[in-house]
């Protein structure tokens, strides 16, 4: 009795799948691929969401900073202006004995000589030069 060889598979047996199986495999693959790519969505929706409110935040804080900030600026430009007040300076400097002199006194000091009078700054002929081209 003899026997006969178990023929080798070839790749048109090894693709003979079952009908139920193989119209199954297809269909997963994209379901899963499209799956996949709708979770890195979602996550990377999440994170633009959590960066802008941040972001949000951030700028909240900045411009309570500035409002107080420029509180603080009007409140010295105020503060300015009453210690510039010519009434309030008169007044302080008449309590320390400060007063305006009836005449004005020049002083010598020894050993300091003026040889030149002031200096004027020489403007040349300015109506002559003025008008050329």
């Amino acid at each position: 009795m003899t026997s006969r060889a178990i023929p080798f598979p070839t790749e048109r047996a090894r693709d003979a799948a079952p009908p139920a199986v193989r119209r199954h495999l297809p269909r997963v693959r994209p379901l899963v691929v499209f799956t996949l790519a709708a979770i890195i969505a979602l996550f990377g929706m999440i994170y633009g969401r959590i960066s802008l409110d941040r972001n949000a935040f951030e700028l909240q804080r900045l411009e309570s900073r500035i409002a107080q900030e420029e509180a603080r600026y009007w409140n010295l430009k105020v503060e300015s202006a009453e210690l510039m007040d010519p009434v309030r300076i008169t007044g302080a400097a008449e309590e320390m004995g400060m007063v305006f002199p009836e005449r004005r006194v020049p002083i010598e000091v020894d050993g300091i000589t003026i040889d030149t009078p002031a200096r004027s700054i020489d403007t040349g002929d300015l109506t002559a030069t003025a008008g050329s081209p």
